[in-house]
């Protein structure tokens, strides 16, 4: 691992322990997303019980801070809990951002073991990672054969023939 990248995480681990209350941070997506509403109900009951102190962001917020996929992550790691409610790629704010989606997907991965939703196995979900192929993969026997294409980004474009039934 990379010595300042290992040297940052210490300090998050460092300022973790000073804290008085547990940091829960919060991607809700857009202002309309009807899980984050049903949550917030549930964590309005558990903020004042369990003393949390909760940040919530929103697509706006990761628009107008200027983001980029690692300082959104980060932002994540650096709480005690993390939750993500929409899918942190769409809308057109990400858009003008210039994400890189594999880069995105890829610190994504670094929630793993970081306590919140999702971690472990749910990160690399389909549903997720909005991997329509995976969920045409799943279905199987109920799909029809499907032609996918990459995109990259000089323009050559390959397609990858995956039959999925015969």
């Amino acid at each position: 691992m990379n010595p300042e990248l290992e040297l940052h995480l210490d300090a998050i681990k460092y300022k973790r322990r000073c804290r008085v209350k547990p940091l829960v941070r919060i991607y809700m997506g857009s202002f309309y997303n009807n899980q984050w509403r049903r949550f917030s109900v549930f964590l309005g009951s558990f903020e004042a019980k369990y003393n949390l102190e909760v940040e919530v962001l929103n697509i706006q917020d990761v628009h107008e801070r200027r983001m980029t996929e690692v300082e959104f992550v980060e932002y994540l790691l650096a709480a005690d809990i993390h939750f993500i409610f929409g899918h942190v790629h769409q809308g057109e704010k990400i858009r003008a951002l210039q994400w890189n989606m594999e880069t995105l997907k890829d610190n994504l991965y670094r929630l793993k073991y970081h306590n919140g939703f999702p971690t472990g196995v749910e990160v690399q979900c389909p549903v997720f990672l909005q991997d329509k192929m995976a969920y045409l993969i799943a279905l199987d026997d109920f799909a029809n054969p499907t032609l996918r294409i990459d995109l990259v980004e000089n323009g050559s474009y390959q397609a990858l023939s995956i039959t999925i039934q015969e």
